[in-house]
């Protein structure tokens, strides 16, 4: 690693979370306008891909079961939609292994030859977080020994690991794409996934690859600029460091999360074409370089909620780019349990509705019910279920992964073993 590059470098990793509130971020004005000069409103997030319900414009609480942090009581002043940003409705990809690449392809086969015999319950842990605050990381799949499945640990940030110590703290991916250095780009990526294999973190919740449209937005650093190709390139040399560490990466905020001020109440409007040539493309490229994981954002996209748009999901995502990993939600971001699964998603998290602890839940039983009464195909949830496990077998991880050795909740607590996975990185 380049000393030129590592300025800055601190001892302990704490960067945003996906759940984390930038309170220093901007409020838009009113007179913003989408990337093709179109506006949608004050504070709108401006820059996403179609995928309305209605031609509508959203109001008050927006869609029922809106999220807990998204202050649902009150008017929705964010996410007036303007006519003609629709999409049409775009079911699930099912059975659609054979388009793959040869190596998703091995991995979806020993998928599905792992899920057999596991029923609708052992499918449904599978893809149905913890809880907020129930195990050691920031979001947990809990371990199904009956099927020797141990688990699954994710966590912040694209930065290193987050909330745990002996770690590092990688420079900003836009100070990265300012070097305009492949190579450095990988590198970085590498060293990242380095130290969270280390730390046994199964799944890094990184890249972010937004396009900063709001030039004050509060996390535009964690991405790698405005440019698309840029980002794009950074996008795909990161997801290749941390994979070929065989730590699943997680690109996000799928998509047009470019601010934290209303982020869980606008809209993010725009056409087809500007989607598709400037929001879309390092998503793309992390697809290309076969990221195992999209985290959808808490925005909504054209007046539909970013988690169960079927437009971008099923649609742009899966259908046209071919992605062959799962969809989970940034934390809180679900707002339904039949709707969302059909729409795209594959996972909870972090697996109950407003940090509630496991209390309050939209998947869990709720989708079992909905599988065994046929809300949800249950074809439906075998491709989910066989998404996350084809992700897990991709970059290697059933086989001596190490234990996770940290604690995020609890840095001095029992369950911290206080690795250092630093190694030369400061260089």
């Amino acid at each position: 690693m380049r000393a030129a590059l590592f300025l800055s470098l601190a001892l302990l990793a704490r960067a945003a979370s996906p759940g984390e509130k930038d309170p220093g971020s901007p409020t838009s004005s009113p007179n913003d306008a989408a990337a093709n000069g179109n506006g949608n409103g004050a504070g709108n997030a401006q820059g996403a891909g179609v995928g309305g319900a209605s031609t509508a414009a959203v109001t008050a609480t927006g869609p029922a079961g809106a999220n807990a942090t998204a202050a649902a009581d009150a008017p929705c002043k964010f996410c007036t939609v303007p006519e003609g940003y629709t999409a049409e409705s775009i079911p699930a990809p099912l059975h659609i292994e054979d388009q793959f690449s040869p190596r998703w392809r091995k991995a979806h086969k020993k998928a599905a030859a792992y899920l057999q015999g596991w029923s609708v319950d052992d499918k449904v842990g599978l893809v149905t977080g913890a809880g907020w605050m129930i195990g050691q990381c920031v979001g947990n799949i809990l371990p199904n020994p009956s099927k020797n499945f141990s688990g699954l640990c994710l966590e912040d940030s694209p930065l290193g690991v987050r909330f745990a110590d002996y770690v590092s703290a990688f420079p900003a991916a836009i100070n990265v794409a300012a070097t305009f250095d492949k190579d450095l780009m990988y590198e970085r990526g590498k060293a990242m996934g380095d130290e969270f294999r280390g730390k046994g973190v199964h799944v890094a919740l990184g890249p972010m690859t937004n396009m900063g449209r709001v030039a004050a937005g509060g996390r535009n650093w964690e991405g790698f600029g405005a440019d698309p190709y840029l980002s794009g390139w950074g996008t795909y040399q990161t997801v290749l460091g941390l994979q070929d560490a065989q730590v699943q990466a997680t690109v996000k905020h799928y998509i047009g999360n470019e601010q934290e001020h209303a982020r869980t109440t606008s809209s993010s409007n725009i056409d087809d074409r500007t989607m598709r040539e400037i929001y879309s493309h390092p998503f793309l490229r992390a697809v290309q370089a076969d990221v195992a994981s999209v985290m959808c954002s808490y925005n909504l996209v054209n007046g539909s909620w970013g988690c169960q748009n079927e437009k971008t999901l099923n649609g742009i995502l899966k259908t046209d780019f071919g992605f062959a990993g799962y969809v989970m939600s940034d934390w809180d971001a679900t707002h339904s349990g039949v709707h969302a699964v059909n729409s795209g998603l594959d996972m909870d998290m972090p697996g109950d509705i407003g940090f509630s602890g496991g209390a309050k839940r939209y998947w869990g039983a709720n989708l079992v019910e909905a599988v065994k009464n046929g809300s949800v195909p249950a074809d439906r949830l075998d491709d989910m279920a066989q998404r996350v496990l084809a992700s897990w077998f991709l970059v290697g991880q059933d086989k001596d992964y190490p234990e996770t050795n940290f604690d995020a909740w609890h840095v001095g607590g029992p369950n911290n073993s206080h690795v250092d996975v630093q190694e030369d990185h400061y260089k």
